[in-house]
Order: C-alpha cells, then structure tokens, then sequence
C-alpha cells in the first residue's frame, strides 16, 4: 500500500500507456469518487489521490456544515461513495450506504479517515471487482 500512496505524488499517468509489468498507478477511468466525512485537514490530500488515479473527486463533510439535501445532490453525480466511519455522522454513512445499494454503485466504508485507508479504497474500485458492484 505504500508503494500505492507513495506513486500518487507522481503526475497520472493511465496504465494503459504505462510500459511496466507492475504498474503502481491505480485508473481509475474518470469515474467519479464522493468521499463523505473525513478529516478536513486532509482532503486537499484525498483529492490529490483521487486525480492522480484519473478519478473525479467530490466531497461532503458528512454532516457537520453540508446539509442532507446536498448529499442526497451529490450521490446523483458519484460513480462510486467512500465513507470513513470514524470520521462521519452515522445518518450521512447511512443515508450513502443505502443510496449505493439502490444505485448499484460500489459503497466502501473504511475504518479510518487516514490517507492509507483511501489508498486501499481507492486500489479495490479500480479492480473489476470494485467496479461491478
């Protein structure tokens, strides 16, 4: 994972004009990623890796100033939501949640708000996995 957050300091770069067998960037193919909640003084951070990974980033605190209306507008434009559960208030996590599942976009809850957490996040929806769900 180190190898991942430590490659999105480098420009994007798709790994289809990538020459390497192991490709450290992650392609995220424009998808657009809303992160809900986290730590406010990281997410010039999360946004930094989310376009570095060739995704779209939105934001919403997740409850403490942006309203549910916002949300609810925002989830409209998101291809994929992360929710760091320590860092959110548990009806925006939920309301999310329950978005994806009737969306069938991919949902993932993390443990952590930390920078680390994103970047496994972040690996598993440029799986096919991640993007099937």
């Amino acid at each position: 994972m180190k190898q991942i957050v430590n490659s999105q300091t480098a420009p994007y770069t798709s790994c289809r004009t990538c020459r390497c067998t192991t490709c450290p960037h992650l392609d995220l193919c424009g998808s657009c990623v809303l992160y809900v909640g986290g730590q406010h003084s990281l997410i010039r951070h999360y946004r930094q890796m989310v376009e570095r990974s060739g995704g779209r980033f939105i934001h919403h605190d997740g409850g403490r100033e942006d309203k549910r209306a916002k949300l609810a507008k925002m989830m409209g434009r998101a291809d994929a939501v992360i929710c760091p559960t320590n860092h959110v208030s548990h009806d925006a996590c939920l309301r999310a949640k329950r978005h994806c599942k009737l969306q069938n976009k991919p949902f993932i809850a993390m443990r952590s708000a930390g920078v680390s957490a994103l970047a496994r996040g972040l690996a598993y929806l440029a799986t096919d996995q991640g993007k099937k769900e």
